[in-house]
């Protein structure tokens, strides 16, 4: 999953020039932000 975030930071790298403003660590926490895991037993 790390590699699949990683790849995606460096497409919008490409695609909208934020070369030093975002890192793959970036991507990760807006992510982890967008999927949240539903309370209740599964989550």
């Amino acid at each position: 999953m790390r590699k699949w975030f990683e790849r995606l930071a460096g497409y919008i790298r490409i695609k909208r020039g934020l070369g030093d403003a975002l890192t793959p660590d970036d991507v990760l926490l807006v992510m982890g932000a967008v999927w949240r895991t539903p309370s209740g037993p599964a989550g």
